[in-house]
């Protein structure tokens, strides 16, 4: 289940993929921007509801005091355009990479025939 909700206005010039950076980089809380689905996305996030209720409670709190606290929504976007991306551990890469389920494919039957291998006549 997902929920749409409209941008801030103090925020509405950032646009979607700004402002979903900014609430990334300071609430801690991942959206995905509008824009992302097409041009009448603009203007609005949607948040995924699939986590549990004491995380979406935990987001829900970030963002708000996030909103609160006042944020200069440009000086903000600047710092967020500027900040690089986090270094990924080595051992941090492996253990991500194992929680993902590789792709696989239906089994395959062998091609020889089982009773022949072993000797056995067709009758």
């Amino acid at each position: 289940m997902f929920a749409w909700a409209p941008l801030p206005p103090r925020f509405a010039q950032l646009g979607s993929v700004e402002f979903s950076k900014l609430l990334l980089a300071r609430a801690k809380v991942a959206v995905a921007p509008g824009l992302g689905f097409g041009e009448h996305g603009e203007g609005f996030v949607r948040i995924a509801l699939v986590e549990n209720t004491q995380r979406l409670r935990q987001a829900v709190r970030s963002i708000r005091a996030f909103l609160q606290a006042g944020t200069n929504q440009v000086g903000s976007a600047e710092a967020v355009r500027r900040t690089p991306p986090p270094i990924v551990a080595a051992q941090n890469r492996s253990a991500r990479s194992a929680t993902v389920a590789p792709m696989r494919t239906a089994p395959t039957r062998p091609t020889i025939n089982r009773r022949r291998k072993h000797g056995a006549t067709d009758g």
